[in-house]
């Protein structure tokens, strides 16, 4: 009986501890240390900017601009330029906003961002944008 207590107890520490981590253990902290927390500063930090400014800045590809303070109001409940009938955004809906879609390179319409020969983003940040878009896509 003591050992299945020891059991039971040693799983919910291992438990407790990958609250928070991804699928590879590795734990997931906002800019401020906050553990697990998808805001669109982390997905602005973490994924536009080293993935995605180089083509979609103020020259913006495809009608899309994701420089400082106008990120926010170019993608969440805008339509898409180049793909009528999807918003590139839809708060609280990852499967029906084009963004998601495109950088989680799962499916149509378009091909996936960044285009190759870019590696495809990482899951780490696929997870964390469809969290956030998850969450109401919500400015802070």
């Amino acid at each position: 009986m003591r050992r299945r207590h020891l059991l039971l107890a040693a799983a919910a520490a291992v438990g407790g501890a990958l609250a928070g981590c991804t699928d590879r253990g590795e734990r997931i902290v906002d800019p401020v240390g906050r553990p697990d927390v998808a805001t669109f500063a982390r997905v602005r930090a973490e994924l536009f900017i080293p993935h995605c400014i180089a083509c979609h800045n103020t020259a913006g590809e495809a009608g899309l601009d994701l420089s400082d303070n106008v990120a926010y109001g170019a993608i969440v409940g805008v339509d898409a330029v180049l793909f009528p009938g999807w918003k590139r955004i839809v708060a609280g809906d990852p499967a029906a906003s084009l963004l998601y879609i495109k950088v989680a390179a799962s499916g149509q319409p378009g091909s996936r961002m960044p285009p190759a020969p870019a590696a495809p983003v990482d899951t780490v940040l696929v997870s964390l944008l469809r969290r956030w878009i998850a969450a109401g896509a919500p400015a802070e």
